[in-house]
């Protein structure tokens, strides 16, 4: 009985050893393996998100370094400078562009780093600054935060063309700072900037430019230019200079001097929101081309000539065609007996009420067609000096003048093709008298002359007349046409103008009426 109750008292004793031995291992050995564990997950936990949220907070004040062989390139877009110190020689020769960083269509911020540690590519129009002029500039860096830089020109420009073009974000541009004293060539310089609104170049001297071609053509959102003082008299070509400008209202400028200027073709086409134009010239020897200078200009007004010296005119096609606003013009500025053609010269000018062409001179003008089609508000013209001698040209020349009462067209002999839709649409036309010696088409020539009362064809050669589809308007049954039945020997007048109760004057014969 003793020696098994010590067996069980040897027994029990071993177990409360054992627990005990469990129990000082799980202290020594788990527990700081758990414990290490714990710790490790808290310290991940503090790296990721409460050290880089804190570092956010005071990263406007801290500055990261950089390794010094990081490449940065940098696309550029404009702004204006309005800095205080422009007289500061460092800046008499900048232009200030914010950039873009690696992507030509998207803006990124850089935000602290020490730019000293960069090498920096400036890219203009996705070319390298150094490949458009070499080594003339250097980068003068302002503050990084607002993602300014400016451009400094360290030796002379004798060309910007194309320099901006088709930068599609740029909204305003200031090159006041600029030294273009020896620019020669500013073709295309801002062309489809289709954002640009405001562009500053006053007060620039300009005195070498000659080619300001499409300049700022297509900046369709272009609102207003300063060019106060900007001196154009040595400028020879501005075709296209502000063609499409289409919300275009002001050009802040004394005036543009187009004493060289050779070829203003297009030069404000399709500025519908312009309204006044101040031109200058003092040179009568160079040959201005004016192909639809002002073709579009629907609010155009006026076009003041006053230091306009007379010029001398090579095309005159489509100059005010659909000027729709423009009342009155002085065309004895104008020098054209070297234009060849005044094709839709005044077409759509529908305000125009008077116009004096007595002071041009057509004697080489060889296309008439449509020159004044839809100017439904003019009443008269002395075509005295219509010299229309070597015409070539003459369809639908008067379409449409729907105000015209009179017209004599007797003075110069016509000898042409075809007179088609010459009178048609002259609503209150009643008397026309013209010249013809020779014609082979004569459709629609007077069709909607409702009012005609009077129409002398006495020097009227219808002999040649193959095509005359609607002559003579039907409408029309009260009216005297005087003719030469000489002259209609081939074609019988009958047949050009049917009408009942048309009185007929033959100057060789008695009065008929049919």
């Amino acid at each position: 009985m003793d020696v098994t109750n010590s067996f069980m008292g040897l027994e029990a004793s071993l177990a409360n050893d054992q627990k005990k031995r469990k129990k000082k291992k799980i202290l020594t050995i788990y527990l700081p393996i758990g414990l290490g564990i714990a710790a490790i997950i808290i310290l991940v936990i503090i790296l990721c998100v409460v050290l880089p949220s804190k570092e956010d907070e005071g990263n406007e004040n801290k500055n990261t370094d950089i390794p010094s062989d990081i490449e940065t390139d940098i696309y550029s877009d404009i702004e204006t400078d309005e800095r205080e110190d422009k007289d500061d020689y460092a800046y008499k020769n900048v232009i200030k562009t914010k950039y873009i960083i690696n992507e030509p269509n998207k803006k990124f911020k850089i935000l602290n780093i020490p730019v000293d540690n960069l090498k920096i590519n400036i890219y203009i129009n996705n070319k390298k600054v150094d490949e458009l002029f070499g080594n003339k500039t250097e980068i003068i860096v302002n503050n990084t935060i607002d993602n300014s830089i400016d451009l400094k020109f360290n030796e002379s420009l004798t060309n910007l063309s194309n320099l901006f073009k088709d930068i599609i974000n740029l909204e305003e541009i200031d090159i006041t700072g600029l030294n273009i004293n020896d620019v020669l060539d500013m073709e295309k310089l801002f062309s489809g900037c289709t954002s640009l609104k405001y562009a500053n170049l006053s007060y620039l001297e300009a005195s070498k430019l000659d080619n300001m071609k499409s300049m700022f053509e297509g900046c369709t959102n272009l609102e207003l230019i300063d060019m106060q003082n900007f001196n154009t008299k040595n400028v020879k070509n501005m075709n296209s200079m502000f063609k499409d400008c289409q919300k275009l209202k002001k050009i802040n400028i004394n005036y543009f001097d187009l004493s060289k200027a050779s070829d203003t073709v297009r030069m404000f086409a399709k500025c519908s929101l312009l309204t006044e134009v101040t031109l200058k010239s003092n040179d009568e020897e160079e040959l201005l081309e004016m192909k639809s200078m002002f073709n579009g200009c629907t609010l155009l007004e006026k076009i003041d000539l006053e230091l306009f010296n007379k010029k001398r005119i090579k095309t005159f096609d489509f100059a005010f065609n659909n000027c729709y606003s423009l009342k009155s013009i002085d065309l004895s500025k104008f020098d054209t007996k070297e234009i060849t053609s005044i094709y839709s010269t005044f077409s759509n000018c529908t305000t125009l009420n008077s116009l004096d062409i007595t002071v041009l001179d057509f004697s080489n003008t060889e296309d008439f067609s449509y020159a004044f089609r839809n100017c439904t508000s003019i009443k008269s013209l002395d075509l005295s000096n219509f010299n229309t001698t070597k015409a070539t040209g003459m369809t639908g020349t008067f379409f449409s003048c729907s105000s015209l009462t009179s017209i004599e067209l007797n003075r110069f002999p016509i000898s042409i093709t075809s007179l088609n839709e010459l009178f048609s649409r002259c609503s209150s036309l009643e008397n026309i008298s013209i010249k013809v010696e020779r014609v082979q088409s004569v459709d629609n020539m007077f069709k909607g002359c409702a009012n005609l009362k009077d129409l002398d064809l006495s020097e009227f050669n219808g002999n040649n007349i193959i095509f005359h589809r609607d002559f003579f308007p039907q409408e029309v049954t009260n009216c005297t046409v005087v003719y030469n039945s000489s002259l209609f020997q081939k074609v019988n007048i009958n047949i050009l103008i049917p009408n009942e109760g048309i009185i007929f004057e033959d100057i060789n014969e008695n009065k008929k009426i049919f």
